[in-house]
């Protein structure tokens, strides 16, 4: 399991003393987020919309745990309404709602996979760029 702290220093230096009882690989801030991403069963994260857009571009499901209230919340309410993810705050049914995701046979995790890349818009950025470009030459 890889457990991505980001620049949170304390968090990860947290996370490096704990004694964890499977093999758990903490980081701090990386480069390639996309990638640690595609290699994953699940993201559990907040509601940033950067990271759900991101997670919904590589088809990974996404168990959300907390958003920032306002600009944030229409995020939860996409993630539910595309079945591309979850949202449970609290940390017990966290682990108990991960625990029932990852057991065999539980087509959850497939199903929340194929909506999050039916949710993707991976190629955004160029229709806005296209977009952008119309526009300006219509008012030329």
């Amino acid at each position: 399991m890889a457990i991505i702290a980001g620049r949170n220093e304390p968090l990860l230096r947290q996370l490096q003393a704990e004694p964890w009882p499977v093999r758990v690989v903490p980081l701090g801030f990386v480069e390639q987020m996309a990638d640690w991403m595609r290699a994953a069963d699940l993201l559990i994260s907040k509601a940033g919309p950067g990271t759900l857009a991101e997670a919904a571009c590589v088809g990974v499901p996404v168990l959300v745990t907390d958003f920032i209230p306002g600009q944030e919340s229409g995020n939860v309410a996409w993630i539910e309404r595309t079945g591309a993810g979850a949202f449970v705050r609290d940390p017990e049914r966290v682990a108990e709602t991960v625990y029932a995701w990852l057991q065999p046979g539980n087509p959850t995790l497939v199903n929340m996979a194929r909506c999050a890349h039916e949710a993707g818009r991976p190629e955004a950025t160029q229709e806005i760029v296209r977009a952008a470009i119309s526009l300006y030459r219509q008012a030329l």
